[in-house]
């Protein structure tokens, strides 16, 4: 008898290895999150038609804060390079 042997990579969870404290502090970031989540909508979307810079800021803190949530450290590398837009009129 020949037996096929099929390779499966099992997925692992991440949150199956960690311990009591980083429970915790998940579940504290993740309601921190939520919470200023929420004010953050209402406050774009009362403030958003008036302020400029509200509703311009409120995606990059929201991003910056959901990378704060999932302990994500994002690296830059070289150089941004913002291009100078000349319009006639």
């Amino acid at each position: 008898m020949v037996k096929d042997i099929i390779n499966e990579k099992l997925y692992s969870n991440p949150l199956q290895n960690l311990n009591f404290l980083d429970h915790l502090t998940f579940i504290i970031k993740l309601i921190l999150f939520v919470i200023a989540a929420i004010i953050l909508i209402l406050v774009n979307f009362i403030l958003g038609k008036f302020v400029k810079s509200i509703r311009n800021n409120s995606p990059i803190f929201f991003h910056k804060f959901l990378l704060w949530t999932l302990s994500i450290n994002v690296e830059i590398e070289g150089q941004i390079e913002i291009a100078k837009i000349v319009t006639c009129l």
